[in-house]
């Protein structure tokens, strides 16, 4: 009986090592595939932030990461009308 334990443990030693040499293999490819396209990705990335720099900031009613409420630099919206700029309101 203690030769089919010893037998038990080796098998399963043995998938475990199969297991590690495949993840190894499936991370270097990913690292060697992510490297060679380097360029691209970074140039994709780069063309997103432009696109997203360049929309509407959004309601202020949604969940946004800034604490204003609004993106850095303020929403484009119109200004307050009664604000002027030592911040004494105006009365038409």
């Amino acid at each position: 009986m203690e030769w089919l334990s010893s037998y038990a443990i080796q098998k399963s030693s043995t998938a475990f090592s199969f297991l590690c040499l495949f993840l190894a293999i499936t991370y270097s490819s990913f690292a060697v595939t992510l490297y060679s396209s380097q360029e691209a990705l970074m140039k994709e990335i780069v063309e997103d932030a432009k696109a997203e720099a360049l929309e509407p900031s959004p309601e202020t009613g949604q969940m946004t990461l800034h604490p204003s409420g609004n993106y850095v630099g303020g929403s484009m919206e119109p200004r307050n009308k009664f604000i002027t700029k030592r911040g004494i309101p105006e009365l038409d």
